[in-house]
């Protein structure tokens, strides 16, 4: 009798946990899938030209294929029935991972008439961690802010990502929009799962978001800015400080500021 009721709480916990996951996984997939209709929509255009520019097709076509690629591994990670796949733990160079995304999602700031601004700081550290999981991450705060602009047309669209030492054994990265800004109440709910002030979101972005930062011994959090727009700010550690959980508390964590004279372009 009593291994029936394991049993039963067991496969219980398992449908709660699979049911969990596929809204995820769906979320996770929108956005390669919509990077390949915006690529193969950019190559259409370009392809109506009298002359095209084939490099730039070429750099569209290897966006594509990327992006299948992408697809592919969320489905791989996603298809264990809900148990969690281990984390990877790899070298990673956080300005490297910041660029490449930004070059992804070229087309889809451009639908959204977002300037996007690298400010780089020079020489950091590599990181150790999960390329598919901080690919996802920095993705899902991306389109969050290319959203939060999408409510306010008058305003000039910009998204200034930048990367900077919060102490000697933690790296920041923070993500600033000219959208509307937040209250206190929606910044307090803004990780909460399903929680969502858009009229078509589904409250998971964020979520997972602070779920890939937690496992990676990092923090998330949120600073309303003085006059418009938002500043998103996720910590990661540094090095083989990575994954040992030394999270700090967001409302004791230094306040997301420009960093000290850093790389600059516009993407």
């Amino acid at each position: 009798m009593f291994n029936r009721e394991a049993e039963k709480r067991k496969r219980q916990a398992s449908r709660i946990t699979l049911d969990a996951s596929v809204p995820s996984l769906v979320h996770a997939l929108k956005q390669p899938l919509t990077a390949i209709r915006s690529n193969a929509q950019a190559a259409q255009r370009f392809l109506a030209l009298a002359s095209p520019d084939l490099g730039e097709l070429r750099a569209i076509l290897t966006d594509i294929i990327a992006d299948t690629r992408h697809a592919e591994q969320l489905l791989q990670q996603g298809g264990s029935c809900g148990t969690p796949a281990p984390l990877a733990r790899v070298p990673l160079d956080v300005n490297t991972l910041l660029q490449q995304v930004v070059h992804r999602l070229r087309h889809e700031a451009a639908e959204h008439h977002v300037t996007i601004t690298l400010e780089l700081a020079a020489d950091l550290p590599p990181i150790t961690g999960d390329p598919l999981q901080l690919h996802q991450l920095v993705v899902n705060l991306i389109i969050n802010a290319f959203e939060a602009m999408h409510q306010t047309p008058v305003r000039p669209r910009r998204l200034v990502i930048r990367t900077a030492r919060q102490d000697p054994r933690t790296l920041r990265v923070s993500l600033t929009d000219t959208g509307s800004g937040m209250d206190e109440t929606t910044r307090q709910q803004l990780f909460t799962p399903f929680f969502t002030t858009k009229a078509a979101g589904r409250g998971l972005g964020l979520t997972i978001s602070q779920a890939i930062v937690a496992a990676h011994g990092g923090q998330i959090w949120a600073l309303p800015q003085p006059e418009q727009g938002t500043t998103l700010c996720f910590t990661l550690p540094l090095g083989e400080q990575a994954g040992r959980g030394e999270a700090r508390d967001a409302e004791t964590a230094t306040p997301c500021q420009a960093p000290p004279p850093s790389r600059r372009r516009d993407a």
